[in-house]
């Protein structure tokens, strides 16, 4: 036991120092592994393109056949949809929206050589709700082949893309798959977004924020896919065949661990069968897990400092593994989840683990003869409709965070006959001294801070 926890601190101390919980978590400072050398070092780069971005899927792109690796980016959950092509230090290449910008649910990603040119191409999925619309790229952001099409067009599901080869002719086919009736249903199209009649379903509930991912385990130029649970399930990755046989399937972290994973296929050893690799997410360390086809675990290592929890996102770039933190932090990091008002901006913030800022919506604060007080508080009480005797009428979704005074966040007041006050006002300051939220928000933010959370009111 003394030896594993040696071997451990020598490990820290050569790769993962100094601590990055010292500061806020920005994406300037990746870490690059090289499977040859076993070694982790930093991969600095420019984020002046990043700012768009508080997630981003990414992937790594030849498009020029050149051998040289770029790397594509997409809004991951919330945001404008866009997708961004960068050189290795950061400078951008190019910039476009793969939607409307009413679509704002995040832009599901990947690549591959579509038509044999040795040019990848650049394939979406709308995330979330946005229905299963499926899209094809060139490097100058220019839609190609059959441009567009909808995968599953009887359901509003938000759809996952992979490439795969299907045929073994050298070019990749696109894999889509979504979420429905707590299965995930799986389709391959070709280029021209003609359906090749690989349909099948996978029948475990794998969550909607499942991900997928083309292997080959074998070294025999056949693809599988890697399918890979998501949020509040086990942390269990399955492998299928395209004739919709299952290979095997295994958990990839303790069965405790119910934040979603990420999934990645490159040969580490260079014996042409590609090994699995996985990465948390949100609330995850860096602990960073290699296995073959059977679930062995073949190596595993933390690739930044264990405290870092925020996730990580993870790219094969020119045969070497890239690591980023999955979440940028805004917020303060030595608390869990807590709650910021802004009275001259009018605006409250939520902040979840490691200063990740997770909802921002517009209040109304008190009035400037009636304001809400300033300082740190902690919600102290709460109803789901508290009543008000002093104005007879009701205030739903009430959390108190000054119990002695009366203060609290709750939604808009609601009058006997119905009747919502303030929703023009939101933005301003119109209440006696709470916190108004609007329908919806207010009711999201009661389910997800409990008793303890803490308040911070500012101007």
């Amino acid at each position: 036991m003394y030896k594993k926890i040696f071997y451990y601190f020598l490990f820290s101390l050569i790769f993962l120092s100094p601590k990055i919980i010292l500061a806020a978590i920005d994406f300037d400072r990746g870490r690059l592994w090289s499977p040859t050398q076993k070694t982790v070092s930093d991969f600095l780069w420019s984020t002046e393109n990043l700012q768009d971005f508080s997630e981003f899927n990414i992937s790594s792109v030849d498009l020029g056949g050149d051998g040289t690796d770029e790397l594509v980016l997409s809004t991951k959950k919330k945001g404008l949809p866009y997708v961004k092509i960068l050189r290795q230090d950061g400078s951008l290449i190019k910039s476009w929206l793969a939607y409307k910008e009413d679509m704002t649910q995040g832009v599901e990603l990947s690549v591959g050589d579509l038509d044999g040119d040795n040019k990848q191409e650049i394939i979406t999925g709308v995330n979330g709700s946005g229905g299963s619309h499926v899209r094809i790229f060139d490097g100058y952001g220019e839609l190609k082949f059959a441009k567009e099409w909808f995968a599953f067009p009887k359901t509003n599901n938000g759809v996952k893309v992979t490439t795969i080869d299907a045929n073994q002719d050298g070019r990749r086919e696109i894999a889509t798959a979504i979420y429905e009736s707590s299965q995930v249903h799986v389709k391959v199209f070709n280029r021209f977004g003609e359906n090749l009649d690989i349909d099948f379903i996978v029948p475990y509930d794998l969550g909607s924020d499942f991900k997928i991912t083309r292997v080959d385990l074998g070294g025999d130029q056949m693809d599988e896919l890697l399918l890979a649970s998501g949020a509040d399930r086990y942390p269990k990755l399955y492998i299928y065949r395209l004739d919709g046989s299952e290979v095997n399937s295994f958990l990839a972290y303790d069965e405790k661990f119910k934040a979603g994973f990420e999934v990645l296929a490159l040969d580490i050893d260079n014996d042409n069968k590609e090994e699995i690799i996985t990465v948390p997410q949100l609330s995850g360390g860096p602990h960073v897990k290699i296995f073959d086809g059977f679930g062995d675990l073949k190596n595993e290592f933390m690739a930044f400092s264990p405290d870092l929890l925020t996730g990580l996102n993870l790219v094969a770039l020119e045969n070497k593994l890239l690591f980023f933190p999955a979440h940028k932090t805004t917020g303060r990091i030595d608390w869990q989840k807590y709650i910021k008002i802004d009275l001259s901006e009018q605006n409250l913030k939520v902040y979840d683990y490691y200063g990740i800022e997770i909802a921002s919506f517009p209040v109304s604060t008190g009035l400037d003869r009636l304001p809400t007080p300033k300082g740190e508080f902690t919600i102290d009480y709460k109803q789901e409709r508290r009543y008000s005797a002093a104005y007879g009428l009701y205030m739903p979704w009430w959390m108190a965070f000054n119990v002695q005074r009366g203060y609290g966040i709750h939604e808009l007041p609601e009058w006997p006959n119905g009747y919502k006050e303030g929703e023009a006002h939101l933005g301003t300051k119109a209440s006696h001294g709470c916190v108004r939220l609007g329908v919806g928000p207010a009711e999201y933010l009661y389910n997800i801070a409990p008793l303890g959370t803490k308040v911070i009111i500012h101007e």
